[in-house]
């Protein structure tokens, strides 16, 4: 959605460069915190656990068939969690012709009657009971010989029903994977649980990473003074070059009482109005020098302060 937002707003000039660099250093900062923490890995609830065991067994679900064998709400809810996933297919089927139109109809998916059962069990990569009843809809004969018809490539079953759908014992079929809804509410659990130490971690990165920003935020603010003393530096440089007609020890010289002149006449007006060493202003001139120029600390009277360097050159 944010990124949407932004896509949608800088589409229409509306993004300006400070906004356009909160939304780089987030998206950077998001990256980071998934690269780092591994926070998106692990499933947080039954849908997405349901999603994670089915890419462990087929990969890219792209390729896959589900098979939603019953029109219980649970099961309903993990298979629209895996349509907006981009699972390949849905069948729906119920002992109710009416409510698999009305599930198939809000999944925008096929469906079939009940006793076409064993054949939709052949087509599917997974499947999903959410009947409720007291039978087993499927037992370990029909899933055995779903397999055979499937030529032993593997399948997955969940059974979302209480009481379940599915009889335990088609889990002694080596290509059948069976989970039952509280193995995917444990794997839900595990999920959150270590989500949550990796959310302190994640924050922690936030919190350094926004630190940087601002910092940087605010040292680009410096930026247009940094450049004018440069310029002027070099302005001073490149007439002390001149003037010293390729005698380096001239040059030098030159160039320091020039960039001396103006600090050492200011450090003296900030004297005379200021009543010198022990005020305010003259400790704050103080150690501003020290940052600048990495001057010993150490407090300046009026008797440190210096001649005007320019003078004393041409006295």
């Amino acid at each position: 959605q944010v990124k949407d937002a932004h896509r949608i707003a800088r589409k229409h000039d509306l993004v300006g460069r400070e906004l356009e660099l909160v939304y780089q250093t987030a998206y950077a900062i998001a990256k980071k915190v998934r690269n780092q923490t591994g926070i998106g890995q692990g499933a947080v609830s039954i849908a997405a656990a349901a999603q994670s065991v089915a890419r462990d067994l087929h990969g890219d679900l792209g390729d896959c068939t589900l098979l939603l064998a019953g029109a219980g709400d649970m099961g309903e809810l993990i298979a629209a969690s895996l349509a907006e996933r981009g699972i390949g297919r849905i069948l729906v089927t119920d002992r109710l012709a009416a409510r698999a139109r009305l599930v198939a109809r809000r999944l925008d998916c096929h469906w079939s009657e009940i006793d076409d059962l064993d054949r939709l069990l052949a087509e599917a990569d997974l499947v999903l009971t959410a009947g409720g009843s007291r039978r087993y809809m499927i037992d370990k004969d029909r899933a055995m010989a779903a397999v055979k018809r499937r030529r032993f490539r593997p399948v997955l079953m969940i059974d979302t029903a209480v009481p379940g759908d599915i009889d335990p014992q088609v889990d002694e079929i080596d290509e059948v994977f069976f989970y039952r809804i509280e193995d995917l509410e444990k794997i839900a659990a595990e999920g959150r649980g270590g989500r949550e130490e990796k959310a302190d971690q994640a924050w922690a990165l936030i919190e350094a990473e926004i630190d940087n920003f601002v910092r940087d935020r605010a040292q680009r603010a410096a930026v247009p003074a940094i450049a004018d003393l440069r310029k002027r530096f070099e302005a001073v440089r490149a007439d002390a070059l001149a003037e010293s007609h390729g005698d380096a020890e001239k040059a030098t010289r030159l160039l320091i009482n020039r960039l001396l002149h103006t600090p050492t006449q200011a450090l003296k007006d900030l004297a005379t109005t200021t009543d010198g060493a022990g005020t305010v202003e003259w400790v704050k001139a103080q150690k501003l020098l020290s940052r600048l120029f990495e001057l010993e600390d150490k407090p300046l009277g009026h008797d440190d302060v210096p001649g005007d360097p320019e003078q004393e050159n041409k006295e």
